[in-house]
């Protein structure tokens, strides 16, 4: 676009979802279309016997140590396997690959490391090194406390996931196994929600790679695309980065293809009810899943239906607003609602009855009520886990960046860690922890996990100039003894500093000449 900076464009088409195959007859495609009629399905409600206990009761069912567990412990239960990993092959790495037998980080060190990334995501600076800054208005004493810069940009250098000698043809094969982990952990106390919902989700990332994508439209528009799958109250419990097309001999659609791999999370299908939007559904795949068990609703496309004969989008506008058409085959139901603009849906499970009233504000009429289907309702309430993901990994996500193709990947696995943590921690403890306020208490004991450094003042760090206005003021300028610097004229080693612009010189000819105008 005119506005955008020029460059390189990754363009990625959407794989084919055409309802019939090209050789097709017409008359075959007609006597394989289900026969709809306008009816209603019956309403399923009520297919597992343990659907009124409430996520909480699960959670502790299932794990009853999490009783009034403190963030770091749910934390440490979620993360472990992870740390784990990370421990070993960032040695592995720098030993064997980087010809550095000498570098060994333990388990603490790597708690401190994160814990630094995790504070950048929350106390941002405009660079890295400002974090080790001694000016008082970028200094972050929590930083040179922990670790020294350089040690920071030694372990982040060779910060690794995966086995560089054991690699497979997959593109992502360099993180792959870090979110084998993280499904793993996501799973750990297994799928607590009856509504979930099903979205992309992206990891803003502006380098070149196979995988990258561009999306118009998306608030991230450039970066790696993940499938993710979550409960209506953003928990979520797969994530998958997407690859591109592939060659696979399965000639079932992209959508359908991802949902059938996300919902190999659940172990009961008729517990979950399942939400997606146009992108996964079509008449198929809602038929499949309702003899799988599986309730599901989405929204569909035009030519998804299986030739469903409802009123057009042009007819269904000039129609008042509220008004709504339905078919039914007897298993699905087929309903376009007139709104802002029409909309379609496609359940297995709810329909159009019974009709609820919603306030909607019209021009020149103020506030009105309007006619709405319940299976526009439930849809609004059931979609949105991911959105929900969405937004709590961007609130706070680590600023420092890498070199690395698969750096944001990796940040973005700690990042859906701790949001998966703190929606925990929020069952558990039953009350709304702010994701802010469980992060610090996470950073404040990783910081603190090894020694911390000592005689930091005396440290060498990035210098700061003090303003010739506060220099040249004549007032409150004083020595007193300091630990041995450099003097800020001569350069030689000093034990004295001035009181107010803090920098070490001599009292001869040095501290009068810094002093001057």
């Amino acid at each position: 676009m005119p506005e955008e900076v020029a460059g390189e464009v990754d363009v990625i088409y959407e794989e084919s979802d055409e309802e019939f195959p090209p050789n097709t007859s017409r008359k075959k495609q007609k006597s394989s279309l289900p026969k709809w009629k306008r009816s209603h399905i019956s309403p399923r409600i009520d297919l597992h016997e343990d659907k009124h206990e409430s996520a909480k009761q699960l959670l502790l069912g299932k794990s009853p140590s999490l009783a009034g567990a403190s963030e770091w412990t749910v934390f440490v239960k979620v993360f472990q396997n992870m740390l784990d990993h990370l421990v070993c092959e960032t040695n592995k790495y720098a030993n064997r690959d980087k010809n550095m037998p000498d570098f060994q980080i333990t388990e603490e060190e790597m708690y401190n490391f994160i814990g630094l990334l995790l504070l950048s995501g929350y106390n941002m600076r405009t660079s890295e090194k400002e974090y080790w800054s001694k000016s008082p208005d970028l200094s972050c004493p929590a930083t040179a406390e922990t670790m020294s810069r350089n040690r920071f940009q030694k372990i982040k250098s060779v910060l690794h996931a995966a086995d560089n000698q054991s690699l497979g043809s997959s593109k992502m094969s360099k993180i792959k196994p870090l979110y084998e982990l993280l499904n793993q952990s996501l799973l750990m106390f297994g799928v607590l929600h009856e509504n979930l919902s099903i979205d992309e989700s992206m990891v803003p990332y502006f380098g070149r790679h196979p995988c990258k994508q561009f999306i118009r439209g998306k608030p991230i528009r450039f970066g790696y695309k993940c499938w993710v799958i979550a409960s209506s109250c953003g928990l979520p419990y797969k994530v998958a980065v997407y690859e591109g097309k592939t060659d696979n001999a399965c000639k079932d659609p992209l959508g359908t293809r991802t949902v059938m791999d996300c919902l190999k999370v659940c172990e009961n299908p008729a517990y979950h009810h399942i939400y997606f939007d146009n992108f996964f559904t079509s008449y198929d795949l809602v038929a499949d899943l309702k003899n799988l068990g599986y309730r599901a609703t989405g929204t569909i496309r035009e030519n998804r239906m299986k030739g469903c004969p409802l009123k057009t989008n042009n007819d269904m506008k000039k129609t008042d607003r509220g008004s709504f058409d339905y078919k039914s085959d007897g298993n699905v139901e087929m309903v376009r609602w007139n709104d802002n603009s029409v909309v379609t849906l496609c359940s297995n499970a709810v329909g159009v009855e019974p009709i609820r009233q919603v306030k909607r504000r019209v021009k020149n009429k103020g506030v009105v009520m309007v006619s709405q289907p319940h299976v526009v309702g439930c849809y609004n309430a059931g979609m949105g886990g991911v959105d929900l993901v969405d937004r709590a990994l961007a609130d706070y996500r680590p600023t420092i960046r890498g070199k690395k193709w698969y750096w944001p990947l990796l940040i973005n696995a700690i990042n859906i860690a701790i949001v998966y943590s703190w929606r925990i921690y929020q069952l558990t403890t039953n009350c709304e922890s702010r994701q802010k306020d469980f992060r610090r208490s996470l950073v404040a004991v990783m910081l603190k996990k090894s020694k911390p450094r000592t005689s930091v003042d005396s440290r060498p760090g990035p210098s700061f100039s003090v303003p010739a206005e506060v220099r040249t003021d004549n007032r409150n300028h004083y020595p007193q003894s300091c630990p041995v610097r450099r003097c800020a004229v001569c350069k030689r080693n000093c034990r004295i500093q001035c009181v107010k612009c803090n920098k070490s010189l001599h009292l001869n000819e040095c501290f009068q000449k810094y002093h001057e105008k």
